[in-house]
């Protein structure tokens, strides 16, 4: 990355070579009979106390490294002065004799449950190394820990990777607003030098602390978003590109951390919903699925017409962390933890095929009106899914940008189809296709309609898991207060922390009572819909004076064309549709029901995949 920091590379270069000028290698054996072992301990505790100084000043913050390092140190310490013969707090645990009385005094400290399998095996192997000597006084049996720094230099450069970055002013300006609805990932993309994924993943992983519970370096994570970038500038489209992706990370992000959702998800379920919303449309063509099917592409002939590009997305990401050791940030969750994560990304992306849109509302629709328990997974995958096509419901500015690189897409799908001899699909035809009559169509019968159920489904969320949680802590404080012992049984709470990783400063959390939750709610739903309804207005104007300037022989062509075609958008999305330009004319006299049905369907397509 090119904003690493770079007081904390020299403060590497100089850590990495005071540690290796010093190894024990290059020591006189008969000097360091003497004095090197003294020598080689005492530099070992300052070396380590000079990483908790870098970690106290904020270049590693990971909290358990500072408590094993802090840890190491004390040990270190404790064995020179049973050297020396000093007295120190921690030496009477080094006083046994021989091979046996070093591990026992490594075990105290390596079986502490905060400490990581890694550090316990850095403790051993890097640190200790045990002889039998014969002491001056009364023949008495020590060991010594002879310090190896070229292995303890390893272990620090390993470290050392999981370093902070240094943005420029303008990066941390625009990713200031990433807790925010007005979010601008095109700012982003500006001032990251057209990498917003990227820091964008590297922003909320780190928010909710999911690079240290799932134990993932920095660099790992970098090579990862490299990878996944390079996927989605494959095919170099104009809206199914990295910044779609970030966009779509970062708006899951928004419906997580600030409707009250983080109170009813784990932590592999927060990490599952944003590794699927990054790598939703992972490598996708520029075409839709009944291009592929119409084409009869290997892609299509491989998933066997069915949801082509979205089983493609979710089966190329897993390949490319299987086969790049380097990029895999999931490397570290255990099996049971991995099942999980694996199951919950493909049924996310999967979810995000347009053609089960009606699907998906009706299953949440039902589950809101019926007293019984959400399927969580249906849950997820639907707050994704309306996340990637939640750019209408955001300020004018960036609707009409993605709707416009959107249609030019479509529009380079449909000059392909017609240097194969295929009719166009829905929507491709550039010569016919009346944009903001589409844009109309899809606002009012697509987007409304699904903001306005995800309003109610928050809602719904609030008043059955938050609610009741917080009754039940009055309940406890109640009892506190009349029985005088704590009751209390909030269960755990994945945390997100606001701002980012630039701020300065105490953390800030989000406040998860009940009356928060709500309010919060309100003010976004009345967003979102106030939004919805300004950018339907616009569109209607544009189509309005659109009509007005064309010839009435065009404006009665493509008035024909286009109302219908904004009626059965997403047609393009299954097969049994796909050639149903030519019947446009007849679609107007479908009843009220069907009509409002397929033009929900329209802008379907304009989000597919």
């Amino acid at each position: 990355m090119e904003f690493f920091c770079a007081e904390n590379i020299c403060a590497e270069k100089k850590m990495h070579e005071t540690l290796k000028g010093s190894s024990i290698e290059d020591e006189n054996m008969s000097d360091f009979e003497t004095r090197g072992a003294y020598a080689a301990l005492s530099q070992a505790a300052g070396r380590l106390r000079g990483i908790i100084a870098l970690v106290n000043s904020g270049y590693l913050t990971v909290d358990i490294l500072l408590n094993n390092l802090e840890a190491s140190a004390r040990t270190l310490e404790a064995l020179y002065a049973v050297e020396m013969g000093h007295d120190h707090e921690d030496a009477s645990v080094f006083t046994e004799c021989g091979t046996a009385g070093e591990f026992n005094a490594l075990r105290r400290i390596s079986e502490t449950a905060e400490i990581p399998s890694e550090v316990k095996n850095w403790l051993v192997g890097t640190f200790c190394r045990t002889e039998i000597t014969k002491a001056n006084e009364g023949n008495k049996k020590k060991f010594k820990v002879l310090v190896t720094g070229i292995q303890a230099a390893s272990f620090l450069e390993k470290i050392f990777k999981t370093r902070h970055m240094n943005y420029p002013k303008d990066l941390v300006k625009s990713l200031s607003l990433i807790d925010k609805w007005e979010f601008n990932v095109f700012d982003v993309s500006d001032a990251s030098k057209q990498r917003p994924l990227t820091y964008v993943l590297y922003e909320l992983l780190k928010k909710y602390d999911l690079l240290s519970t799932f134990k993932i370096p920095t660099n790992v994570l970098m090579s990862f978003a490299d990878k996944v970038d390079a996927g989605y500038r494959k095919h170099r489209n104009p809206y199914h590109n990295p910044n779609h992706a970030a966009d779509v990370a970062q708006t899951t992000h928004f419906f997580i951390c600030q409707t009250g959702l983080l109170n009813w998800l784990s932590e592999v379920e927060v990490f599952a919903m944003i590794f699927a919303a990054a790598i939703h449309d992972y490598e996708h063509t520029g075409t839709t699925n009944t291009f592929h099917t119409q084409t009869r592409s290997p892609l299509a002939v491989l998933y066997n017409d069915r949801s082509v590009l979205e089983n493609h997305h979710v089966a190329a990401s897993f390949k490319m962390l299987q086969d790049n050791k380097g990029s895999n940030i999931v490397a570290e969750l255990t099996r049971d933890q991995f099942e999980e994560f694996r199951s919950l990304v493909v049924d996310i992306v999967l979810a995000t095929d347009m053609s089960q849109h009606f699907q998906q509302m009706s299953q949440v629709t039902d589950a809101l009106n019926n007293p019984k328990e959400l399927d969580k997974v249906k849950v997820m995958a639907l707050i994704v899914h309306l996340a990637d096509i939640s750019h209408a419901a955001k300020c004018w500015e960036l609707h009409e940008r993605w709707s416009y690189a959107l249609t030019e897409e479509y529009f380079r799908q449909g000059d392909r189809e017609k240097e194969l001899g295929l009719p166009c699909s829905t929507l491709c035809d550039r010569n016919t296709v009346m944009v903001p009559q589409s844009q109309f169509g899809f606002l009012r019968f697509i987007i409304e309609p699904s903001f306005n159920t995800l309003i109610e489904l928050f809602r719904h969320i609030a008043d059955h898991y938050i609610a009741k949680e917080d009754a039940a802590l009055n309940s406890a404080d109640v009892a506190e207060k009349t029985e005088g012992s704590p009751n209390r049984t909030r269960r755990h709470i994945v945390k997100c922390r606001l701002g980012t990783s630039q701020d300065q400063g105490d953390a800030l959390y989000p406040d998860y009572t009940y009356a928060n939750v709500v309010a919060r709610l309100e003010e976004s739903g009345k967003k979102w819909i106030g939004n919805i309804e300004s950018n339907r207005k616009k569109w209607s104007a544009l189509a309005e004076k659109e009509k007005a300037t064309a010839s009435p022989k065009d404006e009665n062509n493509k008035d024909s064309l286009s109302t219908t075609d904004s009626t059965k958008n997403a047609s393009s999305d299954s097969a049994d549709n796909k050639n149903e330009n030519s019947n446009n004319n007849t679609k107007e006299k479908n009843s009220k029901s069907t009509k409002s049905e397929t033009s929900t369907k329209t802008t379907a397509k304009d989000n597919e995949n």
